[in-house]
């Protein structure tokens, strides 16, 4: 099974987006679902988001194939329901446009588990607040900079 190809293709042949440091892999466009367009469907990290819809917006458990060597989940399925975040004529939009305002949508109306948070373009996705403070502390020691 896996990601359903689909000939869904970016200019430079990117198969990922990110949005606030979390990766959207690109899994199939689905035209036939409600709304004006269909819907634009995402692979995303597991645990990132919380399970649920909003506005258009949907995150699921993905039952596909991907999964690690501790047999643990790697992704989650996200997708949006176009007529949310289009407009009625989408001619004037490229195919990497709409991939990008569709994971930003998702990103938005979904809820998170916990905040990614990034340091020196360095990005902490579900981390635990201590393991961020280390890793906070040890930038501030590394550039020499004092905190009160």
């Amino acid at each position: 099974m896996g990601i359903r190809e689909q000939n869904i293709s970016t200019r430079n042949g990117a198969r990922e987006i990110y949005v606030d440091g979390i990766k959207f892999i690109i899994s199939h466009w689905e035209f036939n679902n409600d709304g004006m367009y269909g819907h634009i469907y995402f692979l995303v990290p597991n645990g990132v988001y919380e399970y649920g819809s909003n506005n258009g917006a949907y995150m699921k458990l993905y039952n596909g194939n991907f999964y690690s060597t501790e047999g643990e989940r790697e992704y989650d399925l996200a997708h949006a329901a176009t007529s949310c975040f289009l407009d009625d004529d989408i001619s004037r939009y490229t195919f990497e446009y709409i991939l990008t305002e569709a994971a930003k949508f998702i990103d938005f109306n979904t809820l998170r588990k916990k905040q990614p948070i990034a340091l020196e373009g360095e990005v902490y996705a579900n981390v635990e607040k201590e393991e961020f403070y280390k890793a906070l502390n040890e930038w501030i020691e590394k550039n020499g900079w004092k905190h009160k």
